[in-house]
């Protein structure tokens, strides 16, 4: 199989050679001159993003760390507010809930790290920077929370 189609190959190379010894074909090559000139390529002011800064600050969020699921809780607020303390900055965490508060029964435990306030990451932000936005909420508040596994009840 291999012997047929050397051959094949052989006859077909013959016949192009044939045309163009008799000028039915006949290649056109144009020289040409191209000019190079080299570009130095300046690194320092592109901006390459940093694919794992979503993943929040390295010493909280890093693959040492055991994470529940993140979920949503959502609750309304009373006259008295959400029924939560916050500690700590990048990231903030749940110190204190209320007893019978909307924070304690829309499943927020002490010990969530917060992530999101109403859809907004704060996984960067300071401690005050997320009481604002929390105490800006107009009536309801969305947290998107993760527990530490060490702290969970799994």
């Amino acid at each position: 199989m291999l012997h047929e189609g050397h051959e094949n190959t052989k006859q077909k190379s013959s016949e192009i050679e044939d045309l163009e010894t008799n000028n039915i074909i006949s290649p056109t090559i144009q020289a040409s001159v191209v000019e190079f000139n080299p570009v130095s390529l300046e690194f320092t002011s592109v901006q390459i993003p940093d694919l794992f800064k979503a993943l929040g600050p390295l010493p909280a969020f890093s693959a040492s760390n055991c994470w529940t699921e993140p979920r949503i809780v959502n609750m309304k607020r009373r006259s008295d507010g959400y029924g939560f303390t916050v500690q700590g900055s990048k990231p903030v965490k749940v110190l204190n809930l209320v007893a019978d508060s909307p924070a304690q029964d829309s499943g927020l435990l002490e010990g969530d790290w917060i992530l999101t306030v109403n859809g907004v990451s704060v996984r960067y932000k300071s401690h005050s920077h997320v009481v604002k936005l929390v105490k800006d909420s107009e009536d309801e508040l969305s947290l998107r929370v993760t527990t530490p596994k060490s702290e969970s009840s799994d």
